[in-house]
């Protein structure tokens, strides 16, 4: 018996699971973004219900189809999973990289 540790059930309600928090994470980038469904949707080239159905965890998207989604709402992919991401969205700070001094 190969394939995942966990019970059927739960593997389907973890990729429900998943899928709502990516969808809910495009809803909120896209509202911050001021676009509405239709207007994503022709930016994407991806039907309005497609994407309303992936806000409601409804679907799988494909890579492909988050990075145009990504593209047209001008954040990187890695927001989509990326709890964070939402804070740094939120206080509008552009995110910068700090290194560290190489004096004591």
């Amino acid at each position: 018996m190969g394939g995942s540790p966990y019970p059927e059930s739960m593997a389907k309600q973890y990729n429900w699971l998943f899928l709502k928090t990516v969808g809910e994470r495009i809803a909120y980038f896209r509202h911050k973004a001021q676009l509405s469904q239709e207007e994503l949707a022709a930016q994407t080239n991806l039907h309005r219900t497609y994407i309303g159905f992936i806000e409601q965890g409804k679907r799988d998207p494909s890579v492909g189809s988050l990075e145009r989604i990504a593209n047209a709402l001008n954040v990187p992919l890695q927001n989509f999973f990326d709890p964070s991401s939402l804070q740094v969205a939120e206080d509008k700070t552009p995110y910068k990289e700090t290194k560290k001094s190489s004096k004591d």
